[in-house]
Order: C-alpha cells, then sequence, then structure tokens
C-alpha cells in the first residue's frame, strides 16, 4: 500500500497507516509527488513531473500491477487516475478527488454545478478555509511542498491540463471524502467521481473524534475495502 498525501493538510496519515497495515500483513509506504526520489532540489511541480515521479517511486517500491494507492488530496487523486491510463494498479483509494471540467465524458448539464465546486476549491473556498480554522502551524504554510502544490492547485483553470479519458472502474475504487467546514462542496467533488466511476451513492464522509479524522475508522474501513475488493 502506498500513501500519496498532499501537504495541504494538517493531520497526517502516514502513522497511523504505518502502525496499522503492516499488522494486516501489507506492505505500507509514503511518498511525497512534490519531490522526485532522485531529486531533492526545489523546483516548480506539474501535473506531469508529479505523474512521472508516481510512476518512478511505485516501480522502485513494487509491481504496479499489485500496488494498492491511497491518493489523499485533489491533485494526487487526479495524478493517481492519469497514472491509471497507462499503468496497472491492484487497487485505488481517492481521498477529497477532484475532476477537471474537461474529463473527457462530462455533459453541459453537470458542467456548471462543477465550475462553481472548483472555483470553491482554489479561490479561497474548501480547502484554504479548512487549512486557516485548523492548521495553527506557519511551518505547514511555508513547506516547500505546501508552496509548490497551492500554486499548481491554483493554476488549474489557467493551464488546461489534458482531459482525463480513464475507463470507469478500471480497478477497484474507494472514493471518501473529508469532513471539512463546507464539507457539501467536497461531497460534490467526491460525488462527481465516484459518479465518473460509475459508483452512485458510494462516496464515503470520514467521521471527526475530536476535531480530527478518526483514523480507527479510516483505517478499518480501508482495510475492510481491501478485504472484500481487491485481496
Amino acid at each position: 500500500m502506498i500513501l500519496l498525501e498532499s501537504s495541504l493538510y494538517k493531520q497526517s496519515w502516514e502513522e497511523s497507516f504505518t502502525s496499522y497495515y503492516p499488522l494486516k500483513g501489507i506492505n505500507f509506504a509514503s511518498v511525497d509527488l512534490t519531490t522526485s526520489t532522485d531529486d531533492t532540489q526545489t523546483h516548480d511541480v506539474s501535473l506531469n513531473s508529479m505523474e512521472q515521479t508516481l510512476s518512478n517511486d511505485i516501480a522502485t517500491l513494487t509491481e504496479s500491477a499489485y500496488a494498492i494507492a491511497v491518493a489523499r488530496g485533489p491533485i494526487q487523486a487526479l495524478v493517481a487516475q492519469y497514472y491509471l491510463e497507462s499503468l496497472p494498479l491492484a487497487g485505488l483509494v481517492l481521498v477529497d478527488p477532484f475532476l477537471l471540467p474537461e474529463d473527457g465524458r462530462v455533459s453541459n448539464t453537470e458542467e456548471g454545478r462543477w465550475n462553481e465546486s472548483f472555483d470553491s476549491l482554489v479561490n479561497g473556498g474548501m480547502f484554504s478555509k479548512h487549512l486557516n480554522e485548523t492548521s495553527g502551524s506557519i511551518d505547514a504554510f511555508t513547506s516547500s511542498s505546501f508552496a509548490k502544490e497551492m500554486t499548481l492547485l491554483e493554476s488549474l483553470p489557467n493551464i488546461t491540463p489534458r482531459p482525463l479519458y480513464l475507463e470507469p472502474s478500471p480497478v477497484p475504487i474507494l472514493v471518501m471524502y473529508s469532513a471539512y467546514p463546507d464539507a457539501y462542496r467536497a461531497h460534490q467533488c467526491a460525488e462527481r467521481t465516484a459518479k465518473f466511476h460509475g459508483m452512485q451513492g458510494q462516496a464515503l464522509e470520514i467521521p471527526i473524534n475530536s476535531g480530527t479524522d478518526n483514523m480507527d475508522w479510516v483505517t478499518e474501513r480501508i482495510y475492510e475495502w481491501y478485504d472484500e475488493s481487491v485481496a
């Protein structure tokens, strides 16, 4: 299992995954898509560079056909789906995903609602509000990964990334979304991603425990999905 985690979150899932999945017989690793494994220098990132980093990291860690990727964050989820267009995975978990309006199969009736959701996500809406209310850490806002990722996220409406032509549900997929202050916007984005993959009504809201993600629920739910759909 490989965790592709955005730097936009205060709470990392890495520690919980490290202590849970190896005990279930599942090897675990975490990768940062904003930093190449063979390049520690600071540089701008793009969707293409992150996809290449993912491909290199998975090839280094395991055979891709046996890898389960947990993509947590909008950019990570999009890059993981780009990766699946040409390379295999055993299963994919998408956390707080979004799809670009030009996803290759979107209809005009859906596009208006999606443009509104995307605007809220990027322009000081869903993600920024959540970070401002829960972070409390200046380091998160000044870190290289955070700065590069926010720059890329904010630039998406202007760089016209390639459409996503991934076939629906090419592998077992689980879609989840965080309970942000504006959770309905995260729900819209996750719901649309689930619909893209033919999974009506299967985007799961992550419960909160004492102000943070309920990691017992997260790890157990992902393991249940793995046991039922992937193993």
